[in-house]
């Protein structure tokens, strides 16, 4: 499915004011306020967080232009990815098994592709569900892609 069908359909207009650009710093649950880092606080009826991701870049530009390196964060970075595995690769490294990178490796293995991921954490999701260990989705993992799950692994590079 190409990745410009994959926008959820939007029924009505979201009624929301945007703060782009400023963190929320604290959380009063008794008064129904978050906190601002500009000092505002802002009332709700219901709260959502919702942190999202960052794609941390190679640390090397030159390295990170190269054919096959992909970093995954958009639509548009999904249909570059997905229009490169159209020619089948020999294999596929994932950097990260965060949300993003779990579901790269996922889609891989299903089309019939080697895959490794490198994870610095203990298991896959692990940065997502603080607390967790994820003992048994890295023994999942594992028992589904092989020994492809490099957990507690830094990946340097040059």
């Amino acid at each position: 499915m190409p990745a410009d069908h994959l926008k959820l359909p939007r029924m009505r207009d979201v009624d929301a004011h945007w703060r782009l650009g400023v963190a929320a710093t604290g959380l009063d649950r008794i008064t129904k306020r978050v906190r601002l880092a500009d000092g505002e606080q802002v009332p709700y009826d219901r709260l959502l967080i919702a942190t999202g991701t960052r794609a941390r870049q190679w640390p090397n530009p030159t390295e990170a232009a190269l054919q096959g390196v992909h970093t995954i964060r958009s639509r548009d970075d999904a249909a570059q990815l997905q229009n490169a595995l159209a020619e089948p690769p020999s294999r596929v490294l994932v950097i990260g098994a965060g949300f993003i990178g779990s579901e790269v490796a996922s889609v891989c293995r299903e089309l019939g592709l080697p895959v490794t991921v490198v994870e610095r954490g203990s298991a896959p999701l692990v940065g997502a569900r603080r607390g967790d260990r994820g003992d048994r989705r890295a023994d999942a993992a594992r028992s589904r892609c092989g020994p492809a799950l490099r957990s507690r692994r830094v990946v340097i590079g040059g």
